[in-house]
This record gives C-alpha cells, structure tokens and sequence, in this order.
C-alpha cells in the first residue's frame, strides 16, 4: 500500500477534534448538549480513521484509490503511464496521476501530499512513488 507521508497530520486534526466534543460531551450539563457533542465527537473519530485509512493499492489486475468516502479502481490493462501533477480542486496540492490508454488522467486522491514547509521532501517523495509505479505497472 502506498499511503502519503502527511496522513497521520491530517488524521490526528480530526482525532483531536473528535476526542475534545467527546469530552465536552462528558461535560455538558443537558442533554442535548451531551447529545450533540457525543455525536460531533464520535464522527470526529471516524472521520479520523478514514482519513488514516486513504492510500493506494496497486494489485496484479488493478489500482485501488482508497479516499475517505470512495474506493474507485482501474485494471492495470487501461493504465498508459503513470505521473504526478495537481489535481486541482478545494484543497490543492499533489498527488500521482494515472494516464489511461484512453487519453483520460486521473488523480489518486489518496496519494495527496502538499509542498509547504515544512513537508518540501513530500513532492520528492511523490515523483520517486509515480517512477517506482511506472516501472511495476509496466
């Protein structure tokens, strides 16, 4: 599985915030506040643990981009080339690109990483990963 150096940063946000509405949760005086911020928190936490489960899995007859709400595949027979470049989209970024024979590019959201101090050897990172793949899919 190849999963992005930045995952753990992003799920310890929203670990962080699940645990600290659990808490106001255990504090709330009424119930509907202990109500709301129990169920805040508990999707907080699993959001959390989607997050921390997105990557990349690449098979003998597929590649599987594991996001936080989808799971899209492409057999490796429809994959031409494989890069890296910006997705585009809310968050920005990088993140590797399958080329499909078809002339389609598509982006392994799951591979997301961000070139901001202080992660600069991300991008490095990635396009070693995009070679790497290049060389397994062929």
């Amino acid at each position: 599985m190849i999963r992005s150096p930045e995952r753990p940063y992003r799920a310890g946000l929203a670990l962080v915030a699940g645990v600290a509405f659990l808490t106001h949760a255990a504090a709330a005086d009424g119930l509907f506040d202990t109500v709301l911020n129990g169920l805040t928190g508990v999707a907080g936490v699993v959001l959390a643990w989607r997050v921390y489960a997105t990557g990349v899995v690449l098979t003998p007859v597929a590649v599987r981009d594991i996001r936080v709400l989808r799971r899209p595949s492409w057999p490796t027979s429809e994959i031409a080339d494989v890069t890296y470049g910006r997705p585009g989209g809310l968050w920005g970024g990088q993140c590797l690109m399958l080329t499909l024979r078809d002339g389609a590019v598509v982006p392994l959201l799951g591979s997301r990483v961000y070139a901001h101090f202080p992660i600069a050897a991300h991008p490095r990172w990635l396009a070693a990963t995009a070679a790497t793949l290049r060389d397994v899919i062929r």
